[in-house]
Protein backbone atom coordinates (compact mmCIF):
# COMPACT_ATOMS: atom_id res chain seq x y z
CA UNK A 1 0.00 0.00 0.00
CA UNK A 2 1.42 3.32 -1.10
CA UNK A 3 0.45 6.29 1.20
CA UNK A 4 1.26 9.79 0.23
CA UNK A 5 1.42 12.35 2.90
CA UNK A 6 1.14 15.30 0.82
CA UNK A 7 1.04 19.09 2.21
CA UNK A 8 2.09 22.85 1.99
CA UNK A 9 4.77 24.48 4.88
CA UNK A 10 2.55 22.96 7.61
CA UNK A 11 4.51 19.24 7.16
CA UNK A 12 7.64 20.89 7.25
CA UNK A 13 10.59 20.94 10.35
CA UNK A 14 10.98 24.36 11.18
CA UNK A 15 13.56 26.05 13.63
CA UNK A 16 13.06 27.95 16.64
CA UNK A 17 11.21 28.27 20.04
CA UNK A 18 9.16 25.30 20.45
CA UNK A 19 9.26 24.64 16.38
CA UNK A 20 9.31 21.11 14.94
CA UNK A 21 12.58 19.48 14.31
CA UNK A 22 12.62 17.07 11.52
CA UNK A 23 11.52 13.92 14.04
CA UNK A 24 8.34 16.57 15.74
CA UNK A 25 6.69 16.77 12.06
CA UNK A 26 3.29 15.45 11.61
CA UNK A 27 3.65 13.41 9.03
CA UNK A 28 7.08 11.88 10.51
CA UNK A 29 5.41 10.78 13.71
CA UNK A 30 2.44 9.19 11.92
CA UNK A 31 4.92 7.26 9.83
CA UNK A 32 6.56 6.18 13.10
CA UNK A 33 3.26 4.82 14.18
CA UNK A 34 2.57 2.96 11.42
CA UNK A 35 5.96 1.12 10.91
CA UNK A 36 4.84 -0.29 14.52
CA UNK A 37 2.03 -2.56 12.46
CA UNK A 38 2.37 -5.87 11.94
CA UNK A 39 2.24 -5.62 8.49
CA UNK A 40 4.61 -2.56 8.05
CA UNK A 41 6.74 -4.12 5.53
CA UNK A 42 3.81 -3.92 3.13
CA UNK A 43 3.84 -0.08 3.80
CA UNK A 44 5.73 2.25 1.62
CA UNK A 45 5.01 5.85 2.75
CA UNK A 46 5.87 8.67 0.46
CA UNK A 47 6.53 12.56 1.92
CA UNK A 48 6.41 15.87 -0.25
CA UNK A 49 6.04 18.89 1.28
CA UNK A 50 6.20 22.12 0.22
CA UNK A 51 6.16 25.41 1.42
CA UNK A 52 3.84 28.22 -0.05
CA UNK A 53 1.74 25.21 -1.94
CA UNK A 54 -1.61 25.85 -2.87
CA UNK A 55 -4.78 24.19 -5.07
CA UNK A 56 -3.23 25.73 -7.96
CA UNK A 57 -0.02 24.04 -7.67
CA UNK A 58 -2.19 20.69 -7.25
CA UNK A 59 -3.92 21.29 -10.67
CA UNK A 60 -0.49 21.87 -12.15
CA UNK A 61 1.42 18.98 -10.69
CA UNK A 62 -1.72 16.36 -10.38
CA UNK A 63 -0.62 14.37 -13.40
CA UNK A 64 2.84 14.88 -14.18
CA UNK A 65 4.35 14.55 -10.85
CA UNK A 66 1.44 13.32 -7.53
CA UNK A 67 -0.21 10.58 -9.96
CA UNK A 68 3.68 9.03 -10.43
CA UNK A 69 3.30 8.17 -6.42
CA UNK A 70 0.71 5.83 -7.43
CA UNK A 71 -0.90 6.54 -4.05
CA UNK A 72 -3.67 4.42 -2.54
CA UNK A 73 -4.38 6.91 0.33
CA UNK A 74 -2.96 10.61 0.03
CA UNK A 75 -2.97 12.80 4.02
CA UNK A 76 -3.75 16.46 1.99
CA UNK A 77 -3.08 19.64 4.17
CA UNK A 78 -3.56 22.08 2.18
CA UNK A 79 -5.84 25.42 1.98
CA UNK A 80 -4.11 28.23 4.14
CA UNK A 81 -2.03 29.83 1.28
CA UNK A 82 -5.18 29.61 -0.65
CA UNK A 83 -7.33 31.74 1.35
CA UNK A 84 -4.90 34.00 3.73
CA UNK A 85 -6.46 37.56 2.89
CA UNK A 86 -3.30 39.57 0.91
CA UNK A 87 -2.79 43.39 1.14
CA UNK A 88 -1.16 42.80 -2.32
CA UNK A 89 -1.46 40.58 -5.45
CA UNK A 90 1.60 37.87 -5.78
CA UNK A 91 2.60 40.17 -8.93
CA UNK A 92 2.50 43.74 -6.75
CA UNK A 93 4.20 41.80 -4.18
CA UNK A 94 7.36 40.74 -6.58
CA UNK A 95 7.49 43.73 -8.44
CA UNK A 96 6.67 46.70 -6.14
CA UNK A 97 9.31 46.01 -3.64
CA UNK A 98 11.80 46.11 -6.49
CA UNK A 99 10.97 50.08 -7.55
CA UNK A 100 12.74 52.58 -6.15
CA UNK A 101 11.26 54.97 -4.34
CA UNK A 102 7.78 53.18 -4.66
CA UNK A 103 8.96 50.19 -3.31
CA UNK A 104 9.59 51.71 0.04
CA UNK A 105 6.84 53.61 -0.12
CA UNK A 106 4.67 50.99 -0.31
CA UNK A 107 6.28 49.08 2.59
CA UNK A 108 5.74 51.77 4.28
CA UNK A 109 2.05 52.18 3.61
CA UNK A 110 1.28 48.21 4.04
CA UNK A 111 2.98 48.20 7.23
CA UNK A 112 0.78 51.23 8.60
CA UNK A 113 -2.45 50.14 7.25
CA UNK A 114 -2.21 46.80 6.84
CA UNK A 115 -5.40 46.25 8.25
CA UNK A 116 -7.39 48.38 6.13
CA UNK A 117 -5.47 47.65 3.22
CA UNK A 118 -6.60 43.70 3.59
CA UNK A 119 -10.24 44.52 4.37
CA UNK A 120 -10.38 46.76 1.60
CA UNK A 121 -9.14 44.58 -1.32
CA UNK A 122 -10.41 41.49 0.39
CA UNK A 123 -8.31 39.37 -1.82
CA UNK A 124 -6.74 35.77 -1.57
CA UNK A 125 -4.49 34.29 -3.54
CA UNK A 126 -6.97 31.63 -5.00
CA UNK A 127 -10.71 32.60 -4.71
CA UNK A 128 -13.31 30.65 -3.30
CA UNK A 129 -14.57 29.30 -6.54
CA UNK A 130 -11.18 28.81 -8.49
CA UNK A 131 -10.45 26.74 -4.82
CA UNK A 132 -13.21 24.59 -5.55
CA UNK A 133 -12.62 23.89 -9.17
CA UNK A 134 -8.88 23.00 -8.14
CA UNK A 135 -9.99 20.52 -5.27
CA UNK A 136 -12.57 18.99 -7.59
CA UNK A 137 -10.23 18.55 -10.58
CA UNK A 138 -7.69 17.32 -8.64
CA UNK A 139 -10.15 14.37 -6.50
CA UNK A 140 -11.43 13.53 -9.83
CA UNK A 141 -8.22 12.92 -11.14
CA UNK A 142 -7.02 10.32 -8.79
CA UNK A 143 -10.30 7.87 -8.64
CA UNK A 144 -7.79 5.20 -7.32
CA UNK A 145 -6.61 7.05 -4.36
CA UNK A 146 -8.57 7.16 -0.63
CA UNK A 147 -8.21 10.77 0.55
CA UNK A 148 -7.94 12.03 4.29
CA UNK A 149 -7.98 15.67 4.17
CA UNK A 150 -7.07 18.06 7.15
CA UNK A 151 -8.65 21.54 7.76
CA UNK A 152 -7.60 24.73 7.36
CA UNK A 153 -6.11 25.53 11.48
CA UNK A 154 -8.15 27.31 13.50
CA UNK A 155 -7.02 31.06 13.81
CA UNK A 156 -5.96 32.26 17.40
CA UNK A 157 -6.86 35.60 19.09
CA UNK A 158 -3.34 36.98 17.78
CA UNK A 159 -3.90 35.91 14.53
CA UNK A 160 -7.46 37.52 13.97
CA UNK A 161 -5.76 40.53 15.21
CA UNK A 162 -3.09 40.81 13.06
CA UNK A 163 -5.62 39.37 10.15
CA UNK A 164 -9.12 40.90 10.11
CA UNK A 165 -10.19 38.02 7.51
CA UNK A 166 -8.45 35.17 8.55
CA UNK A 167 -11.18 33.61 10.96
CA UNK A 168 -14.15 34.18 7.87
CA UNK A 169 -11.80 32.87 5.23
CA UNK A 170 -10.58 29.88 7.46
CA UNK A 171 -14.03 29.09 7.76
CA UNK A 172 -15.61 29.47 4.32
CA UNK A 173 -12.50 27.64 3.05
CA UNK A 174 -12.69 24.39 5.28
CA UNK A 175 -16.71 24.64 4.06
CA UNK A 176 -15.62 23.71 0.47
CA UNK A 177 -12.64 21.17 1.86
CA UNK A 178 -15.38 19.89 2.99
CA UNK A 179 -18.12 19.95 0.45
CA UNK A 180 -15.31 18.46 -2.23
CA UNK A 181 -14.18 15.40 0.04
CA UNK A 182 -16.95 14.71 2.02
CA UNK A 183 -16.72 11.71 4.72
CA UNK A 184 -12.34 11.86 3.48
CA UNK A 185 -12.60 15.48 5.66
CA UNK A 186 -11.51 15.33 9.42
CA UNK A 187 -12.90 18.10 10.51
CA UNK A 188 -12.42 17.22 13.82
CA UNK A 189 -8.78 17.60 13.92
CA UNK A 190 -8.55 20.57 16.12
CA UNK A 191 -11.24 20.18 18.30
CA UNK A 192 -11.20 20.75 21.68
CA UNK A 193 -7.25 22.04 21.60
CA UNK A 194 -6.36 25.50 22.15
CA UNK A 195 -5.43 27.48 19.00
CA UNK A 196 -2.64 29.27 20.24
CA UNK A 197 -1.04 26.40 21.92
CA UNK A 198 -1.14 24.94 18.37
CA UNK A 199 1.33 27.66 16.75
CA UNK A 200 4.22 29.08 16.33
CA UNK A 201 4.68 32.65 17.46
CA UNK A 202 4.11 33.57 13.22
CA UNK A 203 -0.20 31.97 14.51
CA UNK A 204 0.48 30.00 11.43
CA UNK A 205 3.15 27.15 11.36
CA UNK A 206 2.33 24.29 14.02
CA UNK A 207 4.64 24.11 17.26
CA UNK A 208 5.48 20.64 18.30
CA UNK A 209 2.23 20.33 20.26
CA UNK A 210 0.48 21.22 16.96
CA UNK A 211 2.26 18.15 15.12
CA UNK A 212 0.85 15.56 17.98
CA UNK A 213 -2.43 16.90 17.82
CA UNK A 214 -2.38 16.65 14.11
CA UNK A 215 -0.68 13.38 14.04
CA UNK A 216 -2.15 11.09 16.60
CA UNK A 217 -5.42 12.39 14.72
CA UNK A 218 -4.34 11.29 11.06
CA UNK A 219 -2.94 8.25 12.35
CA UNK A 220 -6.82 7.89 14.20
CA UNK A 221 -8.51 7.75 11.41
CA UNK A 222 -6.02 6.24 8.95
CA UNK A 223 -6.46 2.88 10.92
CA UNK A 224 -10.26 3.38 11.30
CA UNK A 225 -10.65 4.23 7.17
CA UNK A 226 -8.53 0.99 6.59
CA UNK A 227 -10.97 -1.31 7.94
CA UNK A 228 -8.79 -3.74 8.88
CA UNK A 229 -6.44 -5.18 11.83
CA UNK A 230 -3.35 -3.13 12.38
CA UNK A 231 -3.89 -0.25 10.23
CA UNK A 232 -3.09 -2.03 6.64
CA UNK A 233 -5.57 -0.74 4.13
CA UNK A 234 -6.30 -4.22 1.80
CA UNK A 235 -8.85 -2.82 -0.66
CA UNK A 236 -6.68 0.07 -1.61
CA UNK A 237 -3.51 -2.24 -2.14
CA UNK A 238 -5.50 -4.44 -3.99
CA UNK A 239 -6.42 -1.91 -6.56
CA UNK A 240 -3.09 -2.02 -7.34
CA UNK A 241 -2.41 -5.44 -7.87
Amino acid sequence: MNVLFLTDSLGYPREGLDAAQGVDVWPYKVSLMLNKTRDSNKLNLFFDARPGRDSNELVKNRDKHIKAFQADVIVLQIGIVDCYARALTKVEAKVLPALPFIGKLTKYFVKKYYKRIVKFRDMSYVNPSDFRDNLVYFRDGLVQTEFIVLPIAPASDEYRLLNPLIEERVVQYNQILKSVFSDMYIGDCYNEENAVDLFLPDNHHLSRKGHEVVSNKVHSVLMKRCNCEFGLLNKASQNRE
